[in-house]
């Protein structure tokens, strides 16, 4: 994992917060994810790694993961969580009735939905700027992305309505996608063309060894 290891720190040190401690590991889990918890614990699959076809896809997902970190996502989503605590107990009251358990499970539900996706949308924003700071194309973050696409596609998912888009915890991949292209238009094409994915060495020191 010490290819993972450079690449977490070389961003990690292109973000607003270069003093934070990361510690960056690859999970043998065939499935497409990567996830970042408390102190700056970093988790990127195996399948993911496999998916993507060079570094700076790899790492356009890592610097989203360092993003959340960064932003205090996790710190939020916990506050958001006691309030929404506070807030059914207060509907609850002294009668926990179905009617109002169910009614405190879906505003709860929605409010902390929406604060998820909200917090995405940050992580990719952020996330792009420090791929872009650390010297990544900043497009490979879109070209992985629409690789996920395809990949449900292939899965057999469909595009969810917009009712369901609604209720997910995530952003749709091609309202991500769609997202991810408007942010690109804040960095110079020119030098957009100059950053490098390291496809080669992608290929040399990471594929040709999981494969």
């Amino acid at each position: 994992d010490d290819w993972l290891h450079t690449m977490g720190y070389r961003l990690a040190s292109s973000s607003a917060t270069p003093q934070q401690s990361f510690t960056f590991f690859m999970m043998r889990d065939r499935q497409i994810n990567a996830f970042a918890t408390l102190g700056g614990y970093i988790g990127v699959n195996a399948g993911l790694v496999i998916t993507a076809e060079n570094e700076a896809e790899v790492a356009g997902v890592v610097a989203h993961e360092i993003a959340h970190v960064a932003a205090k996502h996790h710190g939020e989503a916990y506050t958001r969580q006691r309030m929404i605590d506070g807030v059914r107990a207060l509907i609850l009251g002294p009668r926990n009735s179905a009617l109002a358990s169910g009614g405190s499970q879906i505003f709860g539900q929605l409010f902390q939905l929406q604060f998820s996706r909200a917090q995405e949308n940050e992580a990719d924003s952020i996330g792009m700027d420090i791929l872009f700071r650390a010297g990544y194309k900043p497009e490979s973050m879109v070209d992985f992305m629409q690789k996920l696409a395809s990949y449900e596609q292939e899965q057999g998912a469909r595009p969810q309505p917009r009712a369901l888009q609604f209720f997910a915890s995530h952003p749709a991949t091609t309202d991500r996608i769609t997202h991810l292209n408007a942010l690109l238009q804040r960095y110079p094409i020119e030098l957009r063309n100059q950053s490098p994915t390291y496809f080669e060495r992608y290929k040399v020191n990471v594929l040709d060894v999981l494969n």
